[in-house]
């Protein structure tokens, strides 16, 4: 660093200061302590962490005159107390890796030293032994300090007078309904991520609101008594459970809704972490509209489980932010695999499916084929496409492999054609998008996980994609520049469908730009009137088929007028071909 020589006139003082600790404190509990429930939300965080089967909270004055919460966790010895009130001081973890693999709820060791500097704090705390101490904190400043002995193993943190140093703080404070809600709702989230603790409850002068543990048979019951006021369990609430690879997804929803989002029970969690996030609320109220009528909603719960290594919560100092590594298949899940179970009696796989969820669960119960089952029950259903003579080797029928886009077709009579499969992919989709024209629910498949498309303006309108339901296609926003693919026709279930739907959306985009569109709706013919624009639109990639698929769409397709794609060869050029081949 060069140093510059001023003279005494020259000379400023410096303006850069280092801010004392109780105002950096201060700041720091602008991020963390938003308003009285992210206190609450921290205090019960650390006595789960300190692994507490017992917590007890006492609010007075929606927590400005006092939040209190005891626990029978396991306590800190008198050495450690004051350790806990400084910043970035913490038992939870001791290098970079562990923020990647964290079992706690808090980490960044901030909500402590950031609740002591703008209020008047009181701990007593003991470990096992009875032996511990107490401290008195009132804005940063430390009062007493002594050791305790002969206490109850536990924790007990009383706040008092919250921002009584930070008067402007107070202006930012809602309605006394809104904050004691926001109380309520924090303290309901940890009823419904920890049923194995015993939860007290009371606000002011009221009585105690009693959520005693309960075991995994018996979590419905806490969630009707969260769900629902007076713990009236005549209301019905289902109960959803599938996964996919090393991520699963439990969910449970009242089967009653009302307008509105008030006093609503709305919950997500991720390995047992509450968080928030907008774009999966809005998947699931889009995905929920077979259980809830238009324009209401009802409570719901969505816990899922995943690698703890593929979610960072580092993201925002409430930790109520997350970051997925894997996104696109949290939302997959919750959009395709609710929508698929919600339309479960009306809207399955197959018949076999529909079979084994008769025979082999109970109501309430819901199945969800594993990977391996899924490829053999759609096979199955592709050959149901297909009548015995299409799907026979016994009629004579052959085909030879030119290229990823031609391969050689020769029918029972002996007639021979060089198949355009880019065309033939074209000619069959659109041969069973007329016959088939509205497609019924069960003539759909929904993906296990939804496919997303990237689009260009204009968005396509409400009545465009209802309109492509018609077609056994089930498009919806994601996000502004993206739609996601939530089922398919069941013929294409083993084509390659997705370069088909791209093409479909880039169609059906085009043509709205043309002002075009609004001979899609009830247009059963809407896509063979289109099909040059249609094929324009479908990449020249390879298009491999298995034989036996490549056999049957020839099959299909050989005694009807869609046969653009065949091109007849003669018989002195099929012979020439066929020689080769054996050499």
């Amino acid at each position: 660093m060069r140093i510059t020589n001023h003279s005494p006139q020259e000379y400023e003082p410096c303006s850069i200061n280092l801010l004392p600790e109780f105002l950096v404190n201060q700041i720091k509990a602008g991020e963390v302590i938003e308003r009285p429930a992210s206190l609450v939300k921290e205090v019960i965080e650390n006595s789960l962490d300190a692994g507490s089967t017992e917590v007890e909270v006492h609010i007075i004055e929606n927590g400005l005159e006092l939040i209190s919460v005891k626990d029978n966790g396991k306590g800190m010895s008198y050495e450690e107390l004051p350790y806990a009130f400084c910043r970035h001081a913490t038992s939870k973890i001791n290098n970079l890796d562990d923020l990647y693999n964290l079992s706690s709820f808090g980490f960044r060791g901030e909500a402590l030293a950031s609740i002591s500097s703008i209020s008047r704090l009181l701990c007593k705390t003991a470990k096992k032994n009875g032996k511990g101490g107490k401290i008195v904190i009132n804005g940063s400043k430390q009062e007493t300090y002594h050791q305790v002995a002969n206490e109850k193993q536990g924790t007990t943190l009383s706040i008092k007078d919250l921002f009584y140093n930070t008067p402007v703080r107070l202006k930012f404070i809602k309605s006394k309904n809104s904050e004691k809600n926001a109380i309520r709702k924090t303290i309901q989230a940890f009823l419904l991520s920890s049923p194995q603790t015993t939860f007290k409850v009371s606000f002011d002068s009221g009585d105690k609101e009693i959520y005693s543990a309960v075991d995994s048979e018996n979590y419905i019951k806490r969630v009707q008594k969260v769900f629902f006021k007076k713990n009236n369990t005549s209301h019905e609430i289902k109960k959803l459970e599938f996964s996919y690879d090393n991520y699963s997804l439990e969910a449970f929803f009242s089967t009653t809704s009302t307008k509105g989002n008030a006093h609503k029970c709305q919950f997500l969690f991720a390995n047992g972490r509450f968080f928030a996030d907008k774009t999966i609320h809005a998947l699931i109220s889009r995905t929920t509209s077979p259980l809830w009528p238009e324009g209401t909603t009802g409570h719901y719960l969505i816990k899922i489980r995943l690698p703890q290594n593929h979610m960072d919560i580092n993201v925002h100092p409430r930790k109520t932010q997350i970051k997925f590594l894997k996104s696109s298949l949290i939302y997959s899940l919750i959009s395709s695999g609710l929508a698929q179970e919600l339309k479960r009696e009306t809207f399955s796989l197959n018949k076999n499916l529909n079979n084994n969820t008769a025979n082999n669960h109970s109501f309430g119960e819901h199945y969800l084929p594993n990977q391996n089952q899924t490829e053999s029950l759609l096979g199955h259903s592709f050959n149901d496409q297909y009548s015995e003579e299409e799907v026979s080797f016994e009629n004579k029928n052959i085909c030879f492999y030119l290229s990823p886009l031609y391969s050689l077709f020769k029918d029972d009579e002996g007639s021979s054609f060089v198949i355009d499969k880019k065309q033939l992919l074209v000619d069959y989709s659109l041969h069973f998008f007329k016959t088939h024209f509205p497609f019924k629910s069960e003539e759909r498949s929904p993906l296990l996980i939804s496919e997303p498309f990237s689009v260009l303006k204009p968005k396509l309108s409400k009545e465009t994609l209802q309109s492509l339901e018609d077609f056994g296609i089930e498009l919806e926003y994601l996000t502004a520049d993206t739609l996601i693919l939530r089922s398919i026709p069941q013929f294409l279930e083993l084509l390659p469908y997705k370069e088909l739907i791209q093409a479909i959306i880039l169609t059906v985009s085009f043509l709205t730009n043309q002002n075009k569109i609004n001979d899609l709706s009830g247009n059963s013919s809407f896509f063979n009137e289109n099909r040059k624009i249609l094929l324009e639109n479908l990449p020249s990639s390879s298009y491999e088929l298995t034989e036996k698929h490549f056999l049957a769409m020839c099959n299909k397709l050989k005694n009807t007028s869609k046969k653009s794609s065949f091109k007849l060869l003669d018989q002195k050029t099929l012979e020439g071909l066929f020689q080769l081949k054996k050499r």
